[in-house]
């Protein structure tokens, strides 16, 4: 097991994700928190939100589609992992990075980690 810190540079670097405001597509990660479920010993189950974005380019259907694509890529690159479980997949909405608004949705994943 490892930190939350350690736990979160191991997701961002398996899913390539930027710790800058870049140009879309880009993919973030946050830490999600825990329910303080133990696992054992020091051990508990640490969630994750991935925040995949793209830009909208004035159609709807182009970015929504631009958007599962990303979002299937993460998820793929997820299941070749035995570290990290997959919890949800949230529905797509706009939000804002660094001053563009960018339509976006989130995968939570969780892992153990020592705290």
């Amino acid at each position: 097991m490892s930190t939350v810190a350690q736990a979160r540079a191991a997701l961002s670097t398996l899913v390539g994700a930027s710790d800058d405001a870049v140009d879309p597509p880009a993919v973030y990660v946050f830490s999600n928190g825990t329910e303080f479920q133990r696992l054992g010993g020091v051990g508990i189950e640490w969630e994750f939100r991935i925040t995949c974005v793209v830009g909208i380019p004035g159609n709807n259907a182009q970015a929504s589609n631009a958007l599962a694509a990303l979002i299937a890529t993460t998820l793929g690159t997820l299941n070749t992992s035995t570290t990290w479980r997959i919890l949800n997949v949230s529905r797509e909405g706009v939000t804002e990075v660094a001053g563009s608004k960018l339509l976006a949705a989130d995968i939570a994943v969780s892992t153990k980690v020592d705290i």
